[in-house]
């Protein structure tokens, strides 16, 4: 994952959350809480502050409590409301009930604005962009630059590479499930299914069919690039419903879902699985969760974490395809 950088261009219009920010220091920088003239002690309690208790100084205190709550809402979303309980002793900061903790970094306004809260000279902000081939997206209610979209490749000779990158060798040929929507309760619920075999001509192991499954739709490529859909031969281009096209270019089939999920299927027996922002950290099985962290593609459906790629893949074998083993 590249890191959001610092913009050059500081004669771009300011983002909401800039209009709101102090004005620039020395150094260009924009302060949004003044330093407290006390940091607590050692002996602060530690115990949860109530919603009706006043809030102790702290190096990142607010400069006028209308400021702080603005700020919080348009940096954070967070309801000026809502006082969660924090430790006085290792908190810089409160802002409209939402508690910044020295050292934090808050990212906001698309992407546009960063803050790092500084145990003394308060909540620093500056201007950023992401890089060109990346796209802010929310994980987690945290928004950070993550590629505009990626690629799961099983590729001749049976190896596999995840959308982040991580990458190996499947022990054995068999059917796989190799990429899905985490939720089975969302409308936009897709499971991609590979065959691999050592079937063909040349006897090296490869993709020889793959099964696509949507609410609407079951699809069907097999190695002579031949598509079913639920269960009747079709011809291509095609449109299955509103959310599912099919098409064929150059002899490679692809399948295409709104939700920003594309595979294609080629005569080589390799297989493509591209996926949008939309899908950040939203995706399961051997392709990986594609939030731009591929130390955590090699982990088994369990939670467990794996040795090798391959041991990830062999656990996610399609247990509906399942023959003799």
């Amino acid at each position: 994952m590249v890191p959001v950088t610092p913009s050059a261009t500081a004669s771009k219009p300011m983002p909401p959350l800039a209009k709101l920010l102090g004005p620039r220091s020395a150094g260009g920088e924009r302060l949004l809480f003044a330093p407290s003239p006390a940091r607590p002690t050692a002996t602060t309690s530690s115990a949860p502050v109530p919603a009706t208790s006043p809030a102790p100084a702290s190096p990142c205190r607010p400069r006028a409590a209308g400021h702080a709550s603005r700020v919080a809402s348009a940096t954070m979303g967070t309801s000026s409301t809502e006082k969660p309980a924090c430790p006085w002793s290792s908190v810089a900061a409160c802002t409209g009930g939402r508690y910044f903790k020295a050292g934090e970094t808050i990212v906001s306004g698309n992407c546009s604005t960063k803050c790092h809260c500084h145990p003394a000279r308060g909540l620093v902000c500056e201007d950023v962009r992401c890089p060109p081939r990346e796209v802010c997206a929310t994980q987690d209610g945290t928004q950070r630059c993550v590629e505009r979209e990626g690629k799961c490749r099983i590729s001749p000779g049976a190896f596999l590479t995840t959308f982040d990158g991580a990458g190996g060798k499947l022990l054995v040929s068999g059917t796989y499930k190799v990429a899905a929507l985490c939720n089975e309760q969302s409308p936009n619920w897709f499971k991609v299914v590979v065959e691999v075999s050592e079937c063909r001509d040349d006897n090296i192991p490869a993709a020889v069919a793959v099964f696509v499954f949507f609410r609407e739709a079951f699809i069907t490529v097999n190695n002579n690039m031949e598509v079913w859909v639920n269960g009747l031969f079709t011809r291509l281009p095609a449109t299955v419903s509103k959310t599912i096209s099919l098409s064929a270019v150059a002899e490679n089939i692809t399948i295409s879902h709104t939700s920003g999920m594309d595979v294609l299927f080629g005569p080589s027996g390799e297989v493509t699985v591209t996926v949008g922002a939309a899908l950040v950290n939203r995706l399961c099985a051997p392709c990986g969760n594609f939030n731009g962290d591929a130390s955590d593609d090699l982990k088994l459906p369990d939670g467990r974490a794996a040795r090798t790629i391959a041991e990830v893949i062999d656990a996610w074998k399609a247990r509906d395809f399942a023959g003799c083993d």
